[in-house]
């Protein structure tokens, strides 16, 4: 992390199979550099679902236009990395998320499913260090 404008991460979630979109869950991903426990303490730098029928404050991230609800269709061209496979990536700049971690090396991601009514499991594919 060095408080740049550049992407940091991507967090790929999996494509849906009804067409060329993916289904956002409602999900919180985290860094840490906590150790020996990885995610005792650690700073969000991505919040999906934690606001309702307003468009989304992560605007660390490329999916700024969208509203924040669970399995919110997002079109794989709004994405990182279309039309090429995987194209299902959501970038994240982990160093202007709101949380505001400080400038530092961070060994563990951690990754949260909240629990909401009516709100399903997660579904990750992969999350990569951005190239």
């Amino acid at each position: 992390m060095d408080k740049s404008y550049d992407w940091d991460m991507v967090y790929y979630e999996i494509k849906s199979t009804s067409g060329d979109f993916i289904r956002l869950d409602n999900v919180i991903i985290g860094i840490s550099n906590s150790s020996p426990t990885c995610g005792s303490s650690f700073y969000i730098v991505f919040n999906w679902g934690d606001i309702s029928s307003t468009l989304t404050n992560d605007y660390n991230t490329n999916i700024t236009s969208y509203m924040e609800n669970d399995n919110q269709i997002i079109n794989l061209s709004d994405l990182y990395n279309y039309p090429v496979w995987p194209s299902t990536g959501i970038l994240i700049n982990v160093d202007h998320a709101a949380s505001q971690p400080p400038p530092g090396v961070y060994t563990c991601i951690v990754v949260m499913s909240p629990y909401k009514t009516g709100s399903d499991a997660v579904a990750v594919d992969s999350i990569q260090i951005f190239p």
